[in-house]
């Protein structure tokens, strides 16, 4: 059964790692790499800090084909909501199709709405992304933007651009099918593995291949800000630990694992 680590003894938890002679590694969830990116995460500068410090006691720190991908989908649609929200402006000089701009305004009000009832981020879901999607020509058409060209502007280099947000901040990419990178795996990743954490806990997909490929990696932890994460970790006697805010380990206390 793996330990869920509050922040607050990251440094004893890391040390006594370092203490056995091995170079500690840490595999971080897609909600760090988020908040250590995003500025308006209320958690920015904790993590912010919490990888600086791991990054002075020689931690190597590293995502996944997962966390990369679900990293790259969050600023895949946070860059459509700014730029499709700054065509709402009354001094854009960018033309849309009328009932593109009134989808664009009701999702935005949508959005604006339900940030100001929880807290959450001000993003367009998937779903609202394709509905505005539909009301635009795919080419530019009777001086309207067409899809295309508004992608185009909006998205191109963006996915070299989040790559390298990830590398300045130390943080390598672990794949198993990278050979170089052989001798960082205990086992080859096996799908029924995975399927197993997410029949154990109802843990998400994406989070049991993260989990998965922890526990079949030579990292000795991860880091996350997802309760469920956590959860299925204490449920799981083969996992490793998890780092984790102080208020959700002591959550955990309260389940009876």
């Amino acid at each position: 059964m793996g330990k869920v680590v509050p922040f607050s003894n990251m440094e004893n938890f890391v040390n006594g790692l370092r203490s056995k002679g091995d170079i500690v590694r840490v595999i971080l969830d897609t909600n760090v790499l988020i908040a250590a990116s995003y500025e308006v995460k209320v958690t920015h500068e904790e993590i912010t800090d919490l990888i600086h410090r791991l990054q002075i006691l020689g931690v190597e720190m590293y995502a996944t084909v997962t966390t990369k991908a679900e990293f790259m989908e969050f600023y895949r649609r946070l860059m459509l909501t700014e730029a499709l929200a700054d065509l709402l402006d009354a001094e854009s000089k960018v033309r849309v199709p009328k009932a593109a701009f009134e989808e664009i305004r009701k999702a935005y009000a949508s959005i604006k709405s339900k940030q100001a009832r929880d807290g959450s981020d001000p993003i367009f879901n998937d779903n609202q992304i394709k509905q505005i999607k539909s009301e635009f020509s795919a080419g530019s058409h009777s001086g309207h933007i067409g899809w295309l060209k508004f992608c185009s502007d909006c998205l191109k280099g963006y996915v070299e651009f989040f790559e390298r947000q990830l590398m300045e901040r130390g943080i390598s990419y672990l794949s198993p099918n990278d050979s170089t990178q052989a001798s960082l795996f205990i086992r080859r990743l096996e799908w029924p593995v995975a399927a197993a954490l997410v029949e154990k806990s109802g843990l998400s997909v994406s989070d049991a291949m993260i989990l998965n490929m922890l526990n079949s990696s030579i990292c000795q932890f991860s880091m996350s800000l997802d309760f469920d994460f956590g959860f299925a970790v204490r449920a799981d006697t083969d996992s490793k630990d998890v780092l984790m805010p102080d208020r959700l380990e002591r959550e955990y206390r309260h389940y009876h694992f």
